[in-house]
């Protein structure tokens, strides 16, 4: 059986295609083909998860005046529509799964044109405009929350809530703890606003990161919007907290006596607030050691680098009397 998956742009629409293109291909006998759009968050992600992709033209309706509705409108989305009619025409799928972004929309209108079923599923409690279109049409409207008023026909909505990719059942704590380099004894606070970030959510964490830090550890998934520069903005911060929580660097390769060759572990007692890039990868990190009692002292380490569009920032705190390390690289 061959199923096509249409959907992307941001985590919440592509996490939730990965996680279903997971659980179908277990069985062995299911061939998953994904629609997304040339550079949403889907272009990378199906690929690496060994799904075979295909781009096609899209478009985004913006409820405000925008000159780029109109070559959207006029271009992108018939365009889109027409890649979607042929490559659906010659995949022959049995049924189009599509997960909202507005990619989702033309796949989904050739596959009513050619008379393939269409099953939606909705990730928030407050559908989005793709969903509520496509869902006009659709088989069936899978939810993740109880949909209130007449947004989807009742008959045709059924809750299932939110898939989990099957690799998060598998996880470990520990391999998470020593990743972040948190530690497990320390109360952990994880901030997020979605994969793209909450930029009220960014400023208020930034503000408050020294007097935050006094308490717990933070990991932050921030986002990478660019229009806002939350992300280089909280690496500024964490560049900025006061001389007590900020610690020296130390030369590079250097240990934290000031030695070279393989370091310790990190030191016991940690503070360290981190903020992650959609999907989960580390993208910026920002920490401080817990002091004495009565006072804060610290040293740690500054890493810099990135992975395609992933950026990684880490300001891990050390005990007093230790010494840090600042290194800047470039992975694959």
């Amino acid at each position: 059986m061959r199923i096509v998956i249409a959907g992307g742009g941001t985590g919440g629409h592509t996490s939730a295609a990965l996680a279903v293109a997971a659980i179908l291909r277990r069985g062995g006998d299911t061939d998953i083909r994904w629609i997304g759009s040339h550079d949403g968050l889907e272009a990378t992600r199906a690929p690496e998860a060994g799904l075979i992709f295909h781009p096609i033209a899209t478009g985004k309706l913006r409820r405000y005046w925008d000159r780029r509705n109109i070559s959207d409108l006029l271009l992108n989305v018939p365009a889109g529509f027409l890649q979607s009619w042929l490559l659906l025409r010659r995949l022959h799928p049995a049924l189009l799964f599509a997960t909202g972004g507005f990619v989702s929309v033309p796949p989904s209108l050739a596959a009513r044109a050619l008379g393939i079923p269409v099953v939606v599923h909705e990730q928030t409690s407050v559908p989005g405009l793709a969903n509520r279109l496509t869902g006009r049409w659709a088989e069936r409207i899978a939810v993740s929350f109880p949909v209130r008023g007449d947004v989807f026909p009742p008959e045709r909505v059924v809750l299932t809530g939110n898939p989990l990719r099957p690799t998060l059942r598998d996880g470990s704590s520990e391999a998470a703890f020593a990743r972040f380099g948190f530690d497990p004894s320390l109360p952990l606070v994880y901030v997020t606003g979605g994969a793209q970030g909450s930029h009220r959510i960014n400023r208020a964490v930034g503000e408050a990161l020294p007097q935050l830090l006094l308490f717990c550890q933070i990991l932050h998934q921030c986002g990478d919007n660019r229009e806002t520069g939350d992300r280089l903005w909280l690496q500024d911060r964490a560049l900025a907290l006061p001389p007590a929580l900020k610690p020296p660097r130390r030369p590079r390769g250097a240990g934290r006596d000031g030695s070279s060759g393989p370091q310790p572990g990190p030191p016991r007692r940690r503070r360290a607030a981190r903020a992650a890039h959609p999907g989960g990868r580390p993208s910026v990190k920002h920490g401080t050691e817990a002091p004495p009692r009565g006072r804060h002292a610290g040293s740690g380490r500054c890493r810099e680098g990135s992975r395609g569009a992933t950026a990684d920032i880490a300001m891990l705190g050390g005990q007093s009397g230790h010494s840090g390390a600042c290194r800047s690289s470039e992975e694959g």
